[in-house]
């Protein structure tokens, strides 16, 4: 099922995207990661989750939805902001081999022990 591993398609789309590859790279590791962050990760970093999925099934198609979000967290609000323009920026409206269409559907943002999170909710439709 294509909407079990469309974390992988998602964090390999952004890994397209040299700046955000760069504002998130601590030495060799780029920070985008499944659910939660590794312990020792600094800031900034980014973390992505399978939120829900729909399937979409009508008489002539049997399509897939699967939201995801998305979460950038740092100690600065201003680098919060730009690491989210970069990430809605990849991502939105693009279009692979397995994903039909990106939408961004919802974004917020929230102060959590000291770090500025911005949220992304994206709508992922699936291509057939």
């Amino acid at each position: 099922m294509k909407n079990i591993d469309i974390g992988a398609e998602i964090r390999a789309i952004l890994m397209t995207n040299e700046n955000l590859v760069d504002a998130l790279k601590q030495g060799e590791v780029t920070k985008i990661y499944p659910i939660i962050a590794d312990s020792e990760t600094t800031f900034p970093f980014l973390i992505y989750r399978r939120q829900s999925y729909t399937p979409q099934p009508t008489k002539d198609y049997s399509g897939e939805k699967v939201n995801i979000d998305i979460y950038v967290c740092s100690q600065r609000y201003g680098e919060s902001i730009d690491i989210m323009n970069m990430v809605s920026n990849t991502l939105n409206g693009k279009e692979t081999e397995v994903i039909e269409n990106i939408e961004i559907t919802n974004m917020y943002e929230d102060f959590i022990y000291d770090t500025y999170v911005q949220y992304a909710s994206l709508e992922v439709t699936l291509k057939y």
